[in-house]
């Protein structure tokens, strides 16, 4: 992301070369005092929209106020409405668009990514990889980064197309951020290949329907003992339908670790 301390230490600087208040700085741009001294304290950063107006006032160059990179480049042709012809010429990638989103709002974002994955799709079938080009072009980490400024159903499209090695744990920072429905559907894509191990840090996001099912086929199985951890995010009657039979057995062992949740 960019160095907001940074950025609001440079516009500091180059309004007091304007001998210029925060006050006046404020009614040249058209907003409150306090946003101007938001910004100059590092707390938030100008809207991309404002950038260009910012610029003027101040008399410099976007490059001088956010500092020379990749994510400044992208920024500007953003203000241009050039970002996909930029995005289709460089390697600008998820990291470069991660720190770039918080600037603009999620449908830009969406557009940016989204032209990543169609310059993605276009090189691996110019390299006869056409197969490849329906599984996702970001990693789970590159998604988790990306989450909070994507629309819940675009984000759901990408992370269904993940490969199904996901560590599990790797899910826990993404799951708040998807639909129900979408992370049942992953868990169990992943549980099918995996097993239970590591599924209990994601149990308070998954619908009591998606857990009854992996309990359910864990008992056909025999391998409860890897899903133990979710006894305590069961319903009551896949809970009374798991202790039944360790009644009936006399399975002392397993009946104690149900127990304080019937």
């Amino acid at each position: 992301m960019f160095d907001t301390r940074k950025t609001g230490k440079k516009i500091a600087t180059l309004r007091k070369e304007k001998n210029m208040t925060q006050m006046e700085l404020a009614d040249e741009m058209g907003v409150s005092y306090q946003a101007v001294s938001n910004w100059e304290r590092g707390n938030s950063m100008p809207d991309i929209g404002k950038l260009p107006q910012l610029a003027l006032v101040l008399g410099c160059s976007i490059d001088e106020i956010l500092g020379e990179s990749k994510e400044t480049k992208l920024v500007e042709h953003l203000i241009q409405g050039t970002e996909r012809e930029y995005i289709e010429e460089t390697d600008t990638g998820a990291d470069v668009i991660t720190q770039v989103a918080p600037l603009v709002k999620p449908e830009q974002t969406k557009e940016m990514v989204q032209t990543v994955i169609e310059k993605e799709e276009k090189k691996e079938q110019d390299e006869g990889k056409e197969e490849s080009a329906k599984k996702s072009k970001f990693s789970i980490k590159e998604l988790i980064e990306l989450a909070p400024y994507l629309e819940e159903e675009y984000l759901d499209k990408l992370v269904e197309q993940i490969d199904v090695d996901t560590n599990l744990k790797e899910l826990i920072g993404i799951a708040t951020f998807l639909a129900d429905y979408t992370l049942d559907k992953l868990v169990e894509r992943i549980n099918l290949e995996k097993g239970g191990k590591g599924i209990v840090g994601l149990a308070p996001f998954l619908s009591d329907e998606a857990l009854d099912t992996l309990i359910e086929r864990a008992m056909k199985q025999g391998e409860l003992q890897d899903y133990t951890g979710l006894y305590p995010f069961l319903s009551d009657k896949t809970l009374h339908k798991l202790a039944e039979p360790m009644m009936k057995n006399g399975n002392a062992t397993s009946l104690k670790k149900i127990l304080p949740f019937l």
